[in-house]
């Protein structure tokens, strides 16, 4: 069996959440508030866990796993542009943060659908998925309880 396309698949996958981890934990250094400081945290953490998991797919599978982000992540951060962002408070940054879960939601359709991949990696990205799905959804509603009781939060700039 060749396992290229999946290892392909896995290791673009892997490279965006690297970039996405890096970009969380950047967040959480530079807020203030309490909240989004844990938020920002956990998001990170979580991708760290799910570029394991994807790493060790890509083992399993025979490759080499990507340890790196990608050349655009680093440069921009892929979703969160914290120089323009924490300028423009909360509410832009969660727009890049949205930006961001946008272009890794369009990374994991593309590789859900690619009937080609094997069902091993299929389980593989479906679990890192809903790992991610289940940090979207903490977003939703921290958002929801921020709106409620403040327009703003406090946040570090760089």
């Amino acid at each position: 069996m060749n396992n290229e396309l999946d290892i392909a698949h896995l290791n673009r996958l892997v490279e965006a959440l690297i970039d996405s981890m890096l970009s969380y934990a950047n967040a959480a250094d530079a807020v203030r508030d309490d909240a989004y400081k844990e938020f920002f945290s956990n998001r990170s953490g979580e991708r760290g866990k799910g570029v394991a998991m994807l790493q060790a797919q890509v083992k399993a599978l025979g490759g080499v796993p990507a340890d790196e982000g990608t050349l655009r992540g680093s440069v921009r951060r892929l979703f969160l542009d914290l120089p323009s962002a924490w300028k423009r408070g909360m509410a832009a940054v969660e727009e890049e943060m949205e930006r961001g879960e946008n272009h890794i939601r369009i990374m994991f359709e593309a590789a859900f659908n690619d009937k080609q991949l094997s069902p091993s990696t299929l389980v593989c990205l479906q679990q890192v998925h809903r790992l991610i799905e289940l940090g979207r959804e903490d977003l939703e509603r921290l958002h929801q309880a921020d709106s409620s009781t403040a327009p703003h939060r406090d946040i570090d700039t760089p």
